[in-house]
């Protein structure tokens, strides 16, 4: 068996910066083709429209259709997407995609199956929050996963 390992938006499911959103300033693409999302300083391609650094304590902040997940294979995928985080008071969470209602609530576990067509596509948000005794000066770092099952 061989395996060709490509960078996120050649995947047979595809993550891609959704770049109708208002929030496209928060995600870049690293070299090696991953999709990164960046709540500290605005990415250079941005730095016009503000000059926030972060998020503040005691707060949740919503990023609706930040990035879009595309099958690109040859038949209809179970798509689950789920969030894991550094610390219990600082999280970041999965929001509902696009296609559903956009909800406030945030899901830290498994989100889906989603069944996505060939050439389909989900548009997923998320939310990032620093609640309770979050020091300011404090790094909320985690990782939000895209799995597909035939």
């Amino acid at each position: 068996m061989t395996a060709s390992v490509v960078g996120d938006a050649n995947a047979y499911i595809a993550l891609s910066i959704n770049v109708s959103s208002p929030s496209k300033c928060f995600m870049d693409t690293r070299a090696n083709g991953n999709l990164v999302f960046n709540f500290g300083a605005i990415n250079a391609t941005c730095s016009a429209n503000g000059g926030g650094t972060g998020i503040n304590t005691n707060a949740t902040y919503y990023y609706d259709n930040l990035m879009n997940v595309t099958n690109q294979g040859t038949a209809t995928r179970n798509v689950y997407v789920n969030s894991s985080s550094s610390a219990g008071t600082i999280y970041i969470c999965v929001m509902a995609p696009a296609s559903l209602p956009m909800t406030k609530a945030c899901y830290t576990q498994n989100m889906g199956p989603f069944s996505v067509a060939v050439a389909g596509r989900l548009n997923v948000g998320i939310a990032v929050s620093a609640q309770g005794s979050v020091a300011q000066g404090s790094t909320v770092t985690g990782n939000v996963t895209v799995d597909a099952v035939a």
